[in-house]
């Protein structure tokens, strides 16, 4: 081989392995950035599907006495029933921007644990905004049964486990 030919080639596997190592440090710094959106995505969600409760939850409770009275006139109820409707639609759609914006995360298939958690944090986001929707479709805020919210929790905090390397 020729002297010539040689240092081609060494420079090149030398500007292969820096090109390599660079990429493995960017993707590393992206994988810590992406983790971090997710989490700050997921705890403002999460955030608003506790807020939009405590809302649904307060109006409810100022409804609540006007809507068992016998006394007052059916138009007030229906009134005071299509006030707890609007605030759990308006909750509902707070809540549905801020899960788009996790859905909407980009991230790459070979971060598969990165892509786990954000599974594991829609689904139990979905779980805890079910009251919220259901009193929107039904009239009355039914959540699923507590051991299929638990079940979420725990693969979505080991989700999260193996994203952090615990």
């Amino acid at each position: 081989m020729s002297p010539r030919l040689r240092a081609v080639l060494l420079a090149s596997l030398a500007g292969a392995v820096v090109i390599g190592v660079l990429g493995w440090i960017g993707d590393a710094r992206w994988r810590e950035a992406a983790t971090d959106d997710l989490a700050m995505a997921f705890d403002e969600t999460l955030s608003s599907i506790e807020i939009a409760e405590r809302r649904v939850q307060s109006v409810m409770e100022y409804a609540r006495p006007a809507r068992e009275r016998a006394d007052v006139d059916p138009a007030v109820r229906a009134s005071l029933d299509d006030l707890v409707r609007e605030t759990a639609i308006d909750a509902r759609a707070d809540i549905a921007i801020r899960r788009q914006e996790v859905a909407a995360m980009t991230i790459p298939p070979w971060h598969a644990e990165l892509l786990e958690a954000r599974e594991r944090a829609e689904e139990w986001l979905d779980l805890r905004a079910a009251g919220i929707s259901s009193l929107v479709e039904t009239g009355r805020a039914t959540y699923p049964p507590r051991e299929e919210i638990d079940a979420a929790r725990e693969s979505l905090r080991l989700a999260w486990a193996g994203v952090r390397g615990d």
